[in-house]
């Protein structure tokens, strides 16, 4: 009998051990959790401090946000707006859509004939140069004949753009597929010329395609365009189809892209792994700077299951998410609405 007391109070010792070693792993894992809420709520601040930061720079200088003063007062343009996409790869303006995979596409269709006419148009800047990328379905292309007039009588391309309170308008047609060259109507200001308007028409199956150069400076932030389809047949009936009409008088559309002035402005800003997105009034995304540098967020050489059992104890109950970006360029979410109201 005096033997089995200390066997019975070791196997309690050794229990009471096992139950303290039990609750280590969940100390730790407590511990963990408010070191990630602590970070978390100091990188919330940091963000937080950028954002206000930048919103300082913004709020001193509108003219980054607005080159166009005008665009800052007006009222956001039911249809016809034109958002180009930023880019930084080159693109070889060649007729063909080459580069082009990335960047949304916007299709118009006519509501006449049995097959109708059909452009569809990407738009896109890099620097100071805006890119047009059309590509026509058309079952019947006709080509500008010069023995039947000087003037261009073929399918042709209007660009109308605004400067100085003025519409100006460019044609570009062509006599065979090839280099297209822009002929100004109206009046011109000093700084803009038509030969600055460079191109390439390339036929296809379905009709044929139109990719344009031209600088950002000379369409006054606003761009019309539509096509004139011609018919064979001379003094036949022709059809138009674009973002504006050819009898329209008022401004066109705004053409909304990323300043690189503002990119400039607010790069220093994402040095330090933040990724930065300004959204105007009307919920264009107008610059968007990813962080500079990728953030590691796991060692991938950890064993499945640690890692699911490490999330499942640290994972958060709030996940956050990024702005939606829809595909015309606006960003939407309960979070860019809020701060715009």
């Amino acid at each position: 009998m005096t033997g089995r007391w200390p066997a019975l109070n070791l196997r309690r010792q050794l229990m009471l051990v096992s139950l303290l070693l039990l609750t280590l792993p969940w100390a730790g894992c407590q511990f963990i959790r408010e070191m990630e809420s602590a970070l978390r709520l100091g990188q919330e601040q940091s963000l937080r401090a950028t954002a206000e930061a930048v919103a300082a720079v913004l709020g001193q200088q509108e003219e980054l946000l607005y080159p166009t003063p005008a665009r800052r007062v007006a009222p956001a343009d039911a249809t016809g707006t034109i958002y180009a996409h930023p880019i930084d790869q080159i693109i070889i303006v060649d007729g063909y859509a080459d580069g082009w995979e990335e960047i949304d596409a916007t299709q118009l269709r006519s509501a006449t004939g049995s097959t109708p006419l059909t452009v569809t148009y990407q738009v896109a800047t890099r620097g100071d140069t805006l890119y047009l990328m059309m590509m026509v379905s058309d079952d019947e292309v006709v080509f500008h004949n010069p023995g039947v007039s000087r003037e261009p009588n073929g399918d042709r391309l209007i660009l109308r753009t605004w400067r100085d309170g003025q519409r100006q308008e460019y044609i570009i047609s062509t006599s065979a597929p090839g280099r297209v060259r822009a002929i100004a109507q109206g009046p011109l200001n000093d700084s803009t010329d038509g030969h600055r308007i460079k191109g390439v028409w390339q036929d296809t199956a379905k009709g044929y395609n139109l990719e344009l150069e031209i600088p950002i400076e000379s369409t006054g932030d606003r761009l019309g365009f539509f096509l004139v389809n011609a018919r064979q047949r001379p003094g036949g009936k022709f059809e138009t189809l674009g973002n504006v009409k050819p009898l329209d008088t008022l401004a066109p559309p705004w053409l909304i892209y990323s300043p690189p002035s503002l990119q400039a402005a607010i790069a220093p800003f994402a040095d330090g792994g933040s990724h930065l997105q300004v959204i105007d009034k009307d919920h264009w995304l107008i610059a968007d700077l990813p962080a500079s540098h990728a953030v590691e967020t796991g060692n991938p050489q950890t064993f499945w299951l640690f890692r699911l059992l490490y999330r499942s104890i640290l994972a958060s109950e709030q996940v956050l998410f990024e702005p939606d970006h829809a595909s015309s360029g606006k960003a939407n979410g309960n979070e860019v609405r809020s701060a715009l109201s």
